[in-house]
């Protein structure tokens, strides 16, 4: 499983309880669930704080976090009303280089 982490401090916090839920999963209902890696989203380099998040996520999941980060984006969310993926809506700009990176960092492993 891949699990997007939004670059809030709120995040962080319900990432602890996801992870419980995930434990508890493992031992009633599916031993073999695996954690392929947390992705930092809406990141912004601007900010320290998504630059904490990030840090976070380096240093406690240090075998299990992608090196690309979901950057904020409004070609993201435009995507999304136009219900087209961000592929067929802006194939050239920011919020598909990043998908495109992640695609190519969860095949190569």
């Amino acid at each position: 499983m891949i699990i997007p982490v939004d670059a809030g401090f709120f995040s962080i916090l319900g990432l602890k309880q996801l992870l419980e839920e995930i434990d508890r999963i493992r031992s009633e209902v599916n031993a073999g669930l695996r954690i392929k890696g947390v992705l930092a989203c809406k990141f912004d380099r601007r900010t320290s704080l998504s630059e904490q998040v990030m840090e976070i996520l380096r240093s406690n999941f240090p075998e299990n976090h992608f090196r690309t980060a979901i950057r904020i984006n409004v070609d993201l969310v435009k995507s999304q009303i136009a219900q087209k993926s961000i592929f067929e809506y802006k194939p050239k700009g920011k919020g598909s280089e990043d998908f495109l990176a992640l695609s190519e960092e969860v095949i190569n492993g």
